[in-house]
């Protein structure tokens, strides 16, 4: 037995459902990319391979391992639904759990009869340890970041081993090679062959609604430039890509890496749109020279997380720019052709209503300035491992309290009790006033969960 499948389970509750496109499961990926070349690796991703229940019994034939990798949404109940044909087909078949849920979660997560092993933070280090240790038949306490249950029952948390830039797989190329690219390139931006990529992960900001913190405990890492080029380079050469979208938390943290790769991105002549996630004061910070730069790389669109127009909630939330500098980013946007992706959040637990005028003001505003803005506004809901997370608590908010339950809670539903149901129908006449842009689950993901 030497083959391992790893499972991205659907967002959605009727699988069937279509969305407007699919982005990579860059977390598999990273995973498969450190398989690749001892194990028989299998990805399915729910999101688009749709299996009768005779094909996956057929594909767990050989299987001694399964990762199931979720965040806190739909995902976790179509996991455990995979997890129990599983478990049906054999015992001895390891199901392990990782992703932003377990990792935040592990211990209300392991004591789910589907979770044999919780991976807890970066797999891809622990990946290859444990796929070894439980090919091998040996004991797990030689693996970091994990939890495990003993034969009797018993929960084991190993050693904790300090994450670092030298863990992320220096290419993803072995990972790419077990997915169907094609399926995940789409158009955007008039641009016919848009693919995801991530060259970096966390973020230095501590913003008190953001649970990157809490993963990744205010540390940022990021791949070297060159490598980055060179997995790109590898994409369009094989793929065609015409366009990159960097799933990065945040991708200016360092400066200098962002310059390095815009210069060889002119230097190899990738002709790429692209895009990247930048917070107002980094922005604001860039030379003309260096705008200019980035522009003739291919640099298109930045996204940035402004999250409220209430300067009040703005310093209770820990974001670390006003109003004033909002305007004037966007009207540097306009005046060097960038096209500009603002996220907003309203309905804070403090004063909703306020905090919700203060937002639409400000987005007015800024369409008023620049109606090429792209617009992104959710209704705010806590992240497990935010100071929000307790703070939501206090104003009466309840949480499931385990894994089972959490799979019926989902952040596109408005689940805190002090949105009443005028405000939210408020909020609602204003999106579909505005148009703002429609988004997938994944989407959904990537924009409520970067600073």
């Amino acid at each position: 037995m030497n083959k391992v499948i790893l499972f991205y389970p659907s967002f959605l509750v009727n699988k069937g459902e279509k969305t407007l496109y699919t982005d990579l499961p860059l977390s598999i990926i990273a995973l498969a990319s450190q398989l690749y070349n001892n194990y028989d690796i299998e990805v399915i991703d729910e999101r688009l391979d749709h299996y009768e229940e005779e094909e996956i019994i057929e594909k767990l034939h050989d299987v001694f391992m399964v990762g199931i990798s979720a965040t806190t949404s739909y995902q976790i109940l179509n996991g455990l639904q995979f997890a129990e044909k599983v478990r049906s087909y054999s015992k001895k078949i390891k199901i392990i759990w990782g992703g932003w849920h377990a990792s935040l979660m592990p211990e209300e997560t392991i004591k789910h009869p589907l979770v044999d092993i919780v991976v807890i933070g970066q797999g891809e280090h622990t990946i290859t340890k444990l796929a070894k240790c439980i090919k091998n038949n040996e004991h797990l306490d030689s693996v970091p970041n994990i939890i495990y249950k003993t034969k009797d029952g018993k929960c084991i948390t190993t050693y904790k081993m300090v994450f670092n830039s030298s863990q992320i797989p220096h290419s993803m190329k072995d990972g790419y090679k077990c997915v169907d690219i094609d399926r995940y390139i789409h158009k955007a931006w008039g641009n016919q062959r848009l693919l995801g990529y991530e060259s970096s992960r966390g973020c230095s900001s501590s913003c008190s609604f953001c649970s990157i913190s809490a993963l990744y405990h205010r540390k940022w890492y990021g791949l070297a430039a060159k490598s980055i080029v060179h997995d790109i380079q590898w994409l369009k050469d094989h793929y065609h890509i015409d366009a990159l979208h960097f799933f990065d938390n945040n991708f200016f943290v360092h400066k200098k890496r962002a310059m390095e790769i815009a210069k060889l991105f002119i230097k190899n002549n990738l002709k790429l749109r692209w895009d990247g996630t930048i917070v107002t004061n980094q922005f604001l910070k860039l030379t003309q020279q260096e705008i200019e730069m980035l522009k003739q790389s291919g640099f298109y669109r930045i996204i940035v997380g402004v999250e409220s127009g209430d300067e009040e909630v703005l310093k209770k939330i820990n974001k670390k720019h006003t109003n004033k500098q909002i305007l004037e980013l966007i009207k540097r946007c306009k005046e060097f052709g960038l096209f500009p992706s603002l996220s907003f959040m309203v309905g804070f637990p403090w004063h909703p209503e306020k905090d919700t005028q203060h937002t639409i003001s400000l987005i007015e505003k800024i369409k008023t300035l620049y109606s090429e803005t792209e617009i992104l506004l959710f209704i705010f809901s806590p992240y497990l491992g935010t100071p929000l997370y307790d703070i939501a608590k206090e104003y009466g908010m309840l949480f499931p309290s385990s894994l089972g339950e959490w799979s019926k809670f989902t952040y596109d539903k408005v689940n805190t009790p002090w949105v009443t149901n005028q405000l939210q129908k408020k909020i609602n006449r204003y999106l579909s006033f505005f148009g703002t842009k429609k988004m997938t689950n994944d989407e959904q993901q990537f924009y409520q969960s970067f600073d």
